[in-house]
C-alpha cells in the first residue's frame, strides 16, 4: 500500500525528466523487445518464447500507467 509520501513522491517523479529518461528506456526496451526474433526448436518452445517477449513489453508499459495512475 502506498503511503501519501510515497505518492508525492511518484507525483514528483512524474513531472520530473527522470521519468522522461524512463519513459524512453521503456521504449528502448520494448524495441530491442521486439527485434528479438523468437527461437527454440519446436512449435511450443517458439510461442512460449513470443509470449515471453509479449509479457515483458506488457510488463513495461503496466509498469509506467501504474506510476501515472498512481500520482
Amino acid at each position: 500500500m502506498l503511503t501519501k509520501t510515497d505518492r508525492a513522491k511518484l507525483a514528483n517523479l512524474a513531472r520530473s525528466e527522470g521519468f522522461t529518461t524512463l519513459s524512453n528506456l521503456a521504449s528502448e526496451m520494448k524495441t530491442q523487445l521486439l527485434n528479438q526474433r523468437p527461437g527454440g526448436a519446436t512449435e511450443f518452445e517458439f510461442l512460449r518464447d513470443v509470449i515471453e517477449r509479449e509479457g515483458k513489453i506488457l510488463g513495461v508499459d503496466a509498469f509506467l500507467k501504474e506510476i501515472e495512475n498512481s500520482v
